[in-house]
């Protein structure tokens, strides 16, 4: 990442890859910014074990990880549009949908 504060301003440019493995297919990605300047990323990867949604945090003052491990929200699969935000009390809240149990919604906080 690289970051430009000025001003009370704060540019973002992604430049890293959140991924598991480059082998498999990823899409659908949402992030969003906390209070705290930490960015919060959501994803869908199919074709490897498990497929589904995965979550990472990452640091707001170099972009560093603070998930060690990119994890998995949803092992379902027909699990798809991940969507993340973070409250006023910098909870992230990740919703998606999962096709394969009649397009219900799903939340985790």
């Amino acid at each position: 990442m690289i970051y430009l504060k000025k001003l009370g301003l704060l540019l973002v440019l992604f430049l890293f890859i959140i991924n598991i493995s480059m082998a498999y297919e990823s899409f659908m990605p949402s992030f969003a910014i906390g209070s705290d300047d930490n960015a919060y990323i959501t994803w869908v990867t199919y074709n490897q074990d498990p497929d589904g949604i995965y979550y990472s945090k990452h640091s707001g003052v170099d972009g560093s990880p603070l998930v060690m491990e990119p994890f998995i929200v949803s092992e379902v699969n027909g699990a798809e549009t991940p969507w993340v935000d973070v409250d006023s009390n910098g909870d992230s809240h990740v919703v998606w949908t999962e096709y394969s149990q009649d397009g219900l919604l799903f939340m985790l906080k």
